[in-house]
């Protein structure tokens, strides 16, 4: 029995210490399925769950890995993440080869090794301290996005045009946050200089928030998403003209830019989920 306590406490020792803290990956991890999965408008319990338990554990393990990469040799995190991962590998591939086997979702073989290139990209970021450069966060979305077709795939048993367009439009929703957060985060001090100052700064993320809000109108337009698609991008829009456009005393705070993203990609999944349901195109 103590020798049970022991193993319990060590396991958890070691998950505490290796589970990322990431909480803006942990929003596009979830909004990705939340989004994919609602609306594809349909809903199968059990491929849902294993395909859940499958992505969910590859997370983990590539924030494991990307963490192994940068400890030194001594570390002793490196002996428990690669124990931790070997048991998370166990359980990805039993997961995956369910939905394979008695499903035949054979789609997924490609998204897994699209998801995997990304990922040894992101590893290259990581082993040259680059992890926090825009192509590296760009990539690191770009992977975790790709919940949002598995998901629509495997609840719909097709990824048609509207997932494809779908997918597209809530990555380059995603991409936008590293704009807005690097012009916040990078550049604290400039908050409170003049307006010419802040505009010359923030120019970069104004331009990617106005060009993605035209992006929305014409595809809503065009039928290539539902209607009221363009609605979903107006609260980051006008986000990332506040944030320059007003001046602030002091430096934001990062709790309180995380809860601010945080809070509009969840409205943000809550409306684009809203204009799929209630679409009625009819698509060629």
């Amino acid at each position: 029995m103590k020798n049970i306590m022991n193993s319990s406490m060590k396991w958890k020792k070691i998950i505490n210490r290796t589970f990322p803290k990431k909480h803006g990956a942990w929003s596009i991890f979830f909004i990705s399925i939340f989004t994919g999965t609602l609306c594809s408008k349909n809903f199968k319990l059990l491929p849902f769950l294993l395909l859940f338990l499958s992505s969910f554990f590859a997370f983990l393990m590539r924030e494991n890995i990307s963490l192994f990469l940068k400890l030194r040799k001594g570390d002793e995190r490196r002996k428990e993440i690669f124990e931790i991962s070997f048991i998370y590998l166990i359980i990805i591939l039993l997961t995956f080869s369910f939905l394979l086997i008695i499903y035949k979702y054979y789609l997924l073989i490609f998204i897994a090794l699209l998801a995997l290139l990304i990922t040894l990209i992101s590893f290259y970021f990581s082993i040259n301290r680059q992890e926090l450069s825009v192509p590296s966060e760009i990539f690191g979305i770009l992977g975790l996005s790709l919940l949002l077709p598995s998901f629509y795939y495997i609840s719909k048993g097709v990824i048609d045009r509207d997932g494809i367009f779908l997918f597209i439009f809530t990555f380059l929703f995603f991409s936008g946050s590293v704009f807005h957060v690097r012009y916040l985060v990078r550049n604290k001090n400039i908050l409170s200089e003049k307006f010419s100052v802040r505009l010359r700064v923030g120019k970069v993320s104004l331009l990617y928030h106005t060009l993605f809000l035209l992006f929305s109108l014409y595809f809503s337009y065009r039928g290539f998403l539902p209607y009221l698609s363009f609605i979903s991008v107006l609260p980051t829009f006008f986000k990332s003209y506040f944030f320059v456009l007003r001046k602030f005393d002091r430096p934001l705070s990062l709790k309180r830019i995380g809860i601010t993203e945080l809070i509009l990609s969840i409205i943000f999944a809550i409306f684009i989920v809203f204009a799929y349901l209630r679409d009625n195109r009819k698509l060629i």
